[in-house]
């Protein structure tokens, strides 16, 4: 039998994921409920329920991401890299204009994008893909 070895680096990259994936669930309440009850007119309410489907799948989205980042299976790696970059590119554009709160948040999504670009090992792949299987078989050192 085989140990599974998951590096330190994916876990958090796994740990970030869920919290993200629970922040937006928690942002498409805010948006849909307190959105659509403060709405003063009924396009307003529409573009509140919008922002909050949104929400809700990105949100449920990234914890299926946690999920298989956790479980070192391939095709969250590639999952990761184009997630954690759009959340990067959206971060900087928000620093960028004067949200300086959004810095830490920033640094997080670009650790998590640095780690799952450097952890190709621990996916059993140098290049990201599509396939299904886990990295079950990693092993240091080879």
């Amino acid at each position: 039998m085989v140990a599974t070895h998951r590096p330190a680096g994916v876990s958090f990259a796994a740990g970030w994921a869920a919290i993200g994936g629970a922040w937006n669930l928690l942002g498409a309440f805010g948006a849909g409920v307190l959105g659509i009850g403060a709405a003063s007119t009924p396009g307003v309410a529409v573009v509140a329920l919008l922002l909050s489907a949104f929400q809700v799948l990105l949100g449920f989205g990234m914890l299926v991401l946690a999920g298989g980042l956790y479980k070192v299976q391939s095709w969250a790696r590639l999952g990761g890299i184009v997630l954690f970059g759009l959340f990067s590119l959206v971060e900087a554009v928000s620093v960028l204009a004067g949200s300086i709160g959004s810095l830490l948040v920033l640094g997080l999504n670009a650790a998590a994008l640095a780690v799952l670009v450097l952890d190709a090992d621990a996916f059993g792949t140098s290049r990201p893909d599509l396939s299904e299987g886990s990295a079950s078989s990693y092993r240091p050192g080879r």
